[in-house]
């Protein structure tokens, strides 16, 4: 679970490959939410005692599940942006997950409050000014 074995490897370069793909897309797609019965009918438990493949997993999630969420960061989605959905942004969220970050206080994540910090500042300093 915690060593970098080749089961580590083949999840990582499926990730990779996909988030390549993903990122290439010109313009991103929306998608929409599915109802209940979408997904009773194709998202079946993957949970169970004996677990299940990475394809079959992987495979789920790409065919079922990212299919539902609604992209924020195509340029069609113009109801809320929850987060910075810039390319680069979403290349550091990998290495912020790799870097296994929760920056909710100081002590777990100094650094990451630090920067959090300044940018705070900087907005706080940008509006006063304007």
């Amino acid at each position: 679970m915690h060593k970098f074995d080749d089961k580590a490897s083949k999840i990582l370069l499926n990730v990779l490959s996909h988030t390549i793909e993903r990122l290439s897309m010109d313009p991103p797609t929306l998608d929409y939410p599915k109802s209940v019965n979408f997904f009773e009918k194709n998202a079946k438990s993957l949970i169970s005692e004996m677990g299940n493949s990475i394809d079959t997993v992987f495979d789920q999630y790409k065919n079922t599940i990212e299919q539902s969420i609604i992209s924020v960061d195509s340029p069609r989605n113009l109801a809320f942006i929850p987060a910075a959905p810039t390319k680069a942004s979403m290349i550091f969220d990998l290495v912020v997950s790799a870097g296994s970050l929760c920056g909710v206080s100081w002590q777990e994540a100094s650094g990451a409050v630090w920067a959090e910090n300044q940018v705070i500042r900087w907005i706080a300093r940008s509006c006063w000014i304007a």
